[in-house]
């Protein structure tokens, strides 16, 4: 029996006739100012600054691990 989709798995795309494909590039700015999760980003920027302060207090210990033995 036959996939459902088993004569189009191979089949070679070549796009829309007539139309000119948008490059990646200007795709990617369509899509740059819908935040899915907001607040996101700042949350993120939080928990990084809060791992750098925390390395820059602990930097010793993290670049010679056998210095504190």
């Amino acid at each position: 029996m036959k996939s459902r989709y088993e004569e189009i798995i191979g089949y070679n795309w070549t796009g829309s006739p007539g139309r000119i494909r948008m490059p990646l590039e200007q795709r990617a700015k369509i899509f740059a100012p819908f935040a899915a999760l907001k607040g996101y980003s700042e949350l993120i920027r939080k928990a990084e600054e809060k791992a750098r302060q925390r390395y820059e207090r602990h930097k010793n210990e993290y670049e010679n691990p056998d210095a504190n033995c």
